[in-house]
């Protein structure tokens, strides 16, 4: 059974276990450089949960995608949030990046962000279709591409999609805990 839910810091190990097991090229197309097991451990140990909402998506007990939306500190008045998405190879072409993008802004909407950003390579295709595909505008630089998305405030909608697929996530996530469901 393939769910989503939002990930927590007690998910840490699973996190570190599912960037780790990407191989270079994926590495470099979700940092933006070459990373080693070690700083992605690094990196994992050192997210701060409070300002990180970052959804995975499981195919029963196995993590098999993340999107992490990177919030504001405190005092940055920016109301701007980065995000970045990764995907076991083998699980691509499923609908997972637009799926995660979709709920990313839903999260952001209801934190009053007003402008979600992507940095992503030239050569990652995929994802800079699916930032347009959301009203993305791109911009190059450096050869890298940036992605602008402008998001409304919330709205009850908004809200209650979150709650709707948070209640959603947890339940299957316990179904998956407990055997109920393969």
């Amino acid at each position: 059974m393939r769910y989503f839910r939002r990930l927590h810091s007690f998910d840490a190990e699973a996190l570190a276990a599912h960037l780790v097991a990407l191989d270079s090229r994926d590495r470099r197309s979700r940092f933006s450089a070459p990373v080693s097991d070690q700083a992605i451990r690094a990196y994992v140990a050192g997210i701060d949960w409070r300002r990180a909402a970052i959804v995975g998506c499981f195919d029963g007990a196995n993590l098999i995608g993340t999107a992490e939306l990177h919030l504001p500190g405190p005092g940055d008045l920016s109301r701007e949030g980065e995000f970045a998405v990764a995907v076991a190879p083998a699980r691509r072409d499923e609908g997972l990046g637009s799926e995660f993008l979709r709920r990313v802004i839903v999260l952001a909407r209801n934190r009053m962000l007003r402008r979600l950003r992507m940095v992503c390579l030239l050569d990652n295709g995929p994802m800079r279709r699916i930032a347009r595909k959301f009203g993305g505008e791109l911009d190059i630089t450096d050869g890298q591409a940036w992605a602008d998305l402008r998001l409304p405030f919330p709205d009850p909608l908004s809200l209650a999609s979150e709650a709707y697929e948070e209640s959603f996530g947890l339940a299957a996530a316990m179904q998956t805990r407990h055997g109920l469901v393969a």
